[in-house]
């Protein structure tokens, strides 16, 4: 383990290392490193402080992507201590569950400021090669959150994010959101560009025994779209009265490739709003693939 040089850097800074790690990246056989909550200072009840991991779990492509833990606080900055005790609780796998030696950049961010963010970035000793890898951030309890969009590992108080260096496009997830009284948009997003072609306009949305739902690329407000003439990076349909509880399949055919040609993982996902985390008060994700050559995971 080693650790990046302390200073000063915009209200403060310090080191963050990861910690290596053997087995698969889904294994918590033992306790790590326990993450309370920082204390409210003004003696009220403790705030809520957000972390989360980027890349976002199912992430690809991701080989100019730094990677980083994000804290945000609402009110009450997080102590010196609270901070420290982060850096001690995450760890970088690879695919077959080795645990990767990794130096540490300074955190940046302002100590004193209510509603504040700070980060810390995870650089492995070496290059990664292309392939799957797991960076997990284990042990936090009390008051803390994790993003609603990755996937919590293990046991409660555990996130984690598998990404891919180079190009492995599959579905990222699955976002479904009401845009007007009784009509729903379904977004697959895959989680990297994809050429369009015949392959991808066999994509389809079934839902066994509803009204059929079509294919939308009209402009959303709510969604912007990110396509291009010969590129896009999501799927769109609309659907009407769609229940909480009712399940619809994304089919993913076979042909479709991301802009360096790698093939899109071909797979059927059967979504439901009732399985996913709702976001917004009109918006539900769903997590996306959960294809064999993943990183092996605990389900939450």
């Amino acid at each position: 383990m080693r650790f990046a040089s302390n200073g000063l850097v915009g209200g403060f800074c310090i080191c963050m290392a990861a910690c290596n790690s053997e087995g698969a990246p889904a294994a918590v056989d033992e306790p790590g490193p326990v993450v309370q909550a920082p204390p409210d200072r003004q003696g009220g009840p403790e705030p809520t402080v957000r972390v989360w991991l980027e890349p976002a779990d199912l992430s690809t492509d991701v080989a100019t992507t730094p990677l980083t833990v994000r804290v945000q606080w609402p009110s009450t900055p997080p102590t010196l201590e609270a901070l420290e005790n982060l850096r001690a609780a995450v760890s970088l796998t690879d695919a077959r569950g080795q645990g990767l030696p990794v130096v540490t950049t300074e955190a940046r961010g302002d100590l004193e400021a209510s509603n504040g963010t700070a980060e810390f970035q995870v650089v492995p000793e070496r290059p990664l090669e292309n392939g799957w890898y797991s960076m997990r951030l284990d042990g936090l309890t009390g008051l803390y959150e994790t993003s609603p969009v990755q996937r919590i590992a293990g046991r409660e108080g555990s996130v984690a994010a598998r990404f891919h260096v180079g190009s492995a496009p599959l579905i990222q997830h699955v976002q479904v959101c009401e845009r007007s009284a009784g009509h729903w948009t379904v977004l697959a997003e895959f989680s990297e560009r994809v050429r369009t072609g015949e392959a991808l306009a066999m994509a389809r949305l079934l839902r066994p025994g509803g009204p059929e739902c079509s294919l939308d690329r009209e402009v959303d407000a709510m969604i912007p779209p990110a396509d291009d003439d010969d590129s896009l990076l999501s799927l769109r349909w609309g659907c009407d009265d769609l229940s909480v509880d009712e399940v619809v399949s994304v089919v993913v055919p076979s042909g479709i490739h991301s802009l360096v040609g790698t093939d899109v993982l071909a797979e059927t996902l059967d979504v439901s709003r009732r399985a996913g985390v709702n976001v917004s008060d009109r918006c539900t994700v769903i997590r996306g693939s959960g294809g064999p050559l993943l990183p092996t995971i605990d389900a939450p």
